[in-house]
């Protein structure tokens, strides 16, 4: 008996390429032909009902300390994406 062989296995990055243009030529393909489409209303939409939920019998993240090392961390990398002069904005 032969040992099982994998077709879909991608040998190499060629290969890897091709395939990847392919799905992306097929998803422009598909986009294009419904963009035309009307998309109408078929089902009536109704929100749904709200839950009467009991309130908790502990307050999220009261006993927690890594809330505030989190806080921390946050307040300092946001300093960095936002406020950093190398950025050009």
């Amino acid at each position: 008996m032969d040992p099982p062989v994998n077709v879909n296995k991608i040998k190499d990055f060629g290969e890897a390429a091709k395939r990847e243009l392919l799905k992306d030529r097929e998803a422009f393909e598909t986009a294009r032909r419904l963009s035309h489409d009307s998309m109408e209303e078929k089902v009536p939409w109704n929100p749904p009902r709200a839950l009467a939920l009991p309130p908790p019998l502990v307050p999220p993240g009261s006993g927690s300390r890594e809330r505030f090392t989190q806080a921390e961390r946050e307040k300092g990398i946001l300093q960095e994406i936002f406020l950093s002069k190398e950025r050009g904005v």
